[in-house]
């Protein structure tokens, strides 16, 4: 439908409406759209430069978290970057049900992440250019050189956090 027809057609429901509803349809062509879509895109653009976007399933490789997994594994859950993430990326395990999670967070945030009650509760040695553990069971992982780190964990076949597979799959974000 061309703006001249929905024009024209909101013109023939305001005439055949009452002068109460017909004041609702003013107040409503009243609204700046344009105003109100620009807002909603700025709400939803990244606060990152797209190109800082980190493709986390690809740095994981499928073979390779399938072999840490101990299982085939569904399709991955995937998203580029959005607000302040860089990308992640989500694996589970078709019949144990394990799943992987990664995400990938602009480095300038590191001290805040770590500085927060849920972050930083304890470095981890040889892994990557920095580690910290997490109160949640996964970890932080600073690769090095990057503009990104990395947060990482894995749910067990029983629901609990496994810290040893999530610092294996670190593993595999650090060496692609």
């Amino acid at each position: 439908m061309t703006l001249a027809a929905m024009i024209m057609a909101g013109a023939l429901v305001l005439a055949a409406c009452s002068a109460e509803e017909a004041e609702s349809f003013e107040a409503i062509a009243d609204i700046d759209v344009a105003e109100i879509i620009e807002d909603e895109v700025q709400a939803e653009a990244p606060a990152v430069d797209p190109g800082g976007e980190v493709d986390v399933c690809a740095l994981l490789g499928a073979e390779r978290v399938a072999a840490l997994l101990a299982d085939e594994l569904r399709e991955p859950r995937a998203s580029g970057a959005a607000g302040n993430m860089l990308g992640s990326c989500s694996w589970t395990a078709d019949n144990n049900g394990r799943t992987l999670s990664a995400w990938a967070w602009p480095i300038d945030q590191w001290d805040a992440a770590i500085a927060t009650d849920d972050f930083g509760t304890g470095p981890i040695d040889g892994l990557g250019a920095r580690a910290e553990s997490t109160n949640d069971g996964g970890l932080l992982v600073d690769p090095g050189g990057e503009h990104y780190y990395f947060q990482i964990f894995v749910i067990d076949t029983d629901g609990s956090i496994n810290f040893d597979l999530a610092r294996q799959g670190a593993e595999l974000l650090l060496n692609p």
